[in-house]
C-alpha cells in the first residue's frame, strides 16, 4: 500500500492543477485511495477485512472533513488513470508510469488497475 500512495504523490507532482490543493490534502487522498484499492487490498491479504473508506484517524489527524478527502481522491484518481501530456509537441511523460512499473517498486503502475475514488465507499 505505501508503494502505491507514493506512486499516487509522485504522479501530483507533473499536474499542475494539483497546485490548487494543499499538498497534505494530496497526501491524505493519496493514502486513502491506497488502502481502499481492491487489487492491492487482495494482495496484501486484506479482501476479507471491511474496507475502512476514509479512515477516521486519518480525519482526526489531519482535520480535513471526509467529503473533501473524497473529492480530492477523485482528483488524484483522475489524474493518475490518465498520461500527463507535454502541452507543446504532445508528447506523454512516462518516466514516474515506468519507474513504478518496475518490481523493486511493487509494480503498482503495472499489475493493479487505476485508483478509483468510489472504492472509498464503505459496502
Amino acid at each position: 500500500m505505501a508503494d502505491a500512495s507514493k506512486y499516487y504523490l509522485e504522479r501530483m507532482l507533473q499536474q499542475h492543477d494539483a497546485l490548487d490543493y494543499r499538498p497534505s490534502l494530496i497526501a491524505a487522498a493519496a493514502v486513502c485511495l491506497a488502502i481502499n484499492h481492491p487489487n492491492i487490498r487482495e494482495t496484501d491479504g486484506l479482501a476479507e477485512t471491511p474496507q475502512p473508506g476514509v479512515p477516521k484517524e486519518l480525519v482526526e489527524y489531519t482535520g480535513f472533513a471526509p467529503e473533501l478527502i473524497y473529492q480530492t481522491a477523485e482528483f488524484v484518481a483522475d489524474k493518475v488513470a490518465n498520461s500527463v501530456l507535454i502541452a507543446q509537441n504532445g508528447h506523454k511523460l512516462t518516466a514516474t508510469k515506468i519507474k513504478w512499473s518496475k518490481a523493486s517498486n511493487s509494480s503498482v503502475a503495472k499489475d493493479f488497475e487505476a485508483p478509483d475514488a468510489i472504492d472509498l465507499f464503505v459496502s
